[in-house]
């Protein structure tokens, strides 16, 4: 995974709207994740490094943004990509039983929900 820590202006832009769409203020998010007002201000305003994977999924979460979006704007859409392009593309068993489209897709599945967790130490 990418380790630039500088904040993307997209991930700053995204948090701004989501936030205003879901109506609640900076503070308000900041009590709801567990976050300084403060250290939000700072991401919204550029004056900071990217958050951690970790806190980038809880505003991501707490704003409902969507877990592709967030991994776009956080410069990790290709390393995602790609692992997914790996499993739908590819053949290859499981248990001895070539792999259909709908295992695929499920595996798939899985890793959109379980990817947060695994990411979750990288680029602290």
């Amino acid at each position: 995974m990418k380790k630039n820590r500088e904040i993307s202006s997209e991930f700053a832009r995204s948090m701004e709207v989501y936030r205003i769409k879901k109506g609640i203020s900076l503070n308000q998010l900041g009590r709801n994740i567990g976050i300084s007002p403060a250290y939000l201000s700072r991401i919204k305003n550029r004056k900071r490094n990217a958050p951690s994977v970790p806190i980038a999924m809880a505003i991501a979460k707490e704003l409902d943004m969507p877990f592709e979006h967030l991994m776009s704007v956080m410069g990790m859409n290709e390393e995602v990509r790609d692992i997914f392009e790996l499993l739908t593309d590819n053949e290859f068993s499981i248990n001895g039983k070539l792999a259909d489209s709908t295992i695929k897709e499920a595996i798939v599945g899985v890793l959109k929900s379980v990817l947060p967790v695994i990411l979750k130490g990288d680029m602290q």
